[in-house]
């Protein structure tokens, strides 16, 4: 009994310890949600501003080469959420290998590089890892953006950025951005000036006839949009980490419930059992 009894208190002990680990993650959790709600804020204002010149519709629905940028996080607790983005990457490449487009696979994270290279070896072209603590602001991603473009070398006709987006702490979802090549952008630019839409009319007499400031334009719009896109996944990441610790420490608290209860009637047990014990021992004694 004493046995049983030393078994219970050394696994009633592990799932305080469980508890208290899973309290501390959730308070980390919540504090870095806060402090990254007013940056994503500032970030959806700009991000408004660039979508409109990225605007899929116009977009040519001939096209020979693809980017796949795959997005995961590399941080503990984070399963499911890099799950949903590898599974989301390969049936977007699925449907592009049906449509017999060459594809370029470029991982962000070291868990997506692993399984994606596994599966895709002939496909990556390159990837990041331990990112993790990089600010995602739109001139860092503009200097990793250029980092890029030099170290992959694929020249790409449509790009797909795939990301978990921030829905609600209990809601997120995979999201996925498709973007122009630059030609296919500074087409669409002259178009919209000729059109003389309302959203374009602003940078009319900056770009009309000058490609270096479109190439701005276009450099610009990108690394927004992937400051936005690692912003959000972030961020995603955090929520439902914040979540899954949140019930992760309710379930262990019914477990700690019901331990305790077999822990104190164990430990009664084998209270009453060497007293009896002692007693009979006494008791032949005399």
């Amino acid at each position: 009994m004493s046995g049983k009894y030393r078994k219970l208190q050394k696994t009633l002990k592990g799932f305080i310890k469980f508890k208290d680990v899973s309290k501390a993650i959730k308070f980390v959790s919540g504090a870095s949600l806060a402090s990254l709600r007013k940056n994503l804020n500032n970030k959806f204002e700009a991000l408004q501003n660039v979508m409109p010149l990225f605007d899929n519709i116009s977009y040519s629905d001939e096209y020979n080469n693809a980017l796949v940028i795959c997005v995961t996080e590399d941080r503990g607790c984070c399963g499911p959420h890099n799950n949903d983005i590898i599974d989301y990457t390969r049936s977007l490449i699925t449907t592009l290998e049906e449509n017999d487009i060459n594809i370029g696979l470029f991982c962000l994270g070291l868990k997506g590089s692993n399984v994606l290279n596994k599966l895709y070896s002939e496909k990556i072209i390159g990837s990041l890892v331990n990112y993790k603590d990089a600010i995602y602001a739109p001139d860092m991603m503009y200097l990793l953006l250029m980092g890029l473009m030099q170290l992959i070398k694929f020249n790409y006709d449509r790009c797909f950025v795939v990301f978990n987006q921030y829905v609600s702490t209990l809601v997120q979802k995979v999201a996925c951005y498709e973007l122009s090549s630059y030609n296919e952008f500074e087409n669409i630019i002259y178009k919209k000036i000729g059109e003389q839409e309302k959203t374009i009319l602003f940078f009319t007499s900056l770009l009309e006839g000058s490609e270096f400031n479109i190439r701005n334009l276009y450099n610009f719009g990108i690394s927004t949009i992937l400051s936005d896109a690692l912003s959000d996944n972030k961020y995603s990441f955090l929520a439902s980490r914040f979540f899954a610790m949140d019930v992760a420490i309710q379930n262990v608290e019914e477990l700690i419930s019901i331990l305790t209860i077999k822990f104190n009637k164990a430990r009664q047990e084998a209270i009453t059992t060497e007293s009896t014990e002692i007693i009979t021992c006494k008791e032949a004694i005399k």
